[in-house]
């Protein structure tokens, strides 16, 4: 298993974790701008898994970020009944095509896997 920092940002930071041949992204505090920049360098490869970038509000993620990710599977962690209305179906739509797992709807969501399946559990 390997946890590498992919960037430092001023207020967070990407981290990716792999385990053979599933990989989950992990962006914390991540803006449009700055996603779009990061996916532009190339420093963004192919996951399994990406965690929306929170809150999946608006301007939270952008279109080449998801496209260099290039996830199976979006997990968005909101709390059922935000009152911000999140997540923006703006973010949304740009996980269209992918298996989106939102907390709001599924409860918790765990990935399990041996480095050549993976498996996910939901609450609900």
């Amino acid at each position: 298993i390997t946890l590498t920092v992919v960037a430092a940002l001023p207020t967070g930071a990407i981290l990716r974790l792999e385990d053979g041949n599933s990989s989950f992204l992990f962006p914390v505090a991540l803006d449009a701008v700055t996603a779009n920049e990061l996916a532009a360098a190339r420093r963004i490869a192919p996951a399994t898994v990406l965690l929306a970038p929170s809150p999946a509000g608006k301007d939270s993620v952008s279109a080449g970020f998801v496209a260099a990710a290039n996830p199976y599977a979006v997990v968005v962690s909101v709390g059922a009944g935000n009152a911000n209305g999140d997540p923006q179906k703006d973010t949304l739509d740009l996980f269209t095509g992918r298996t989106v797992l939102r907390t709001d709807e599924r409860g918790a969501i765990v990935f399990a896997t041996d480095g050549e399946q993976l498996w996910v559990e939901r609450e609900r």
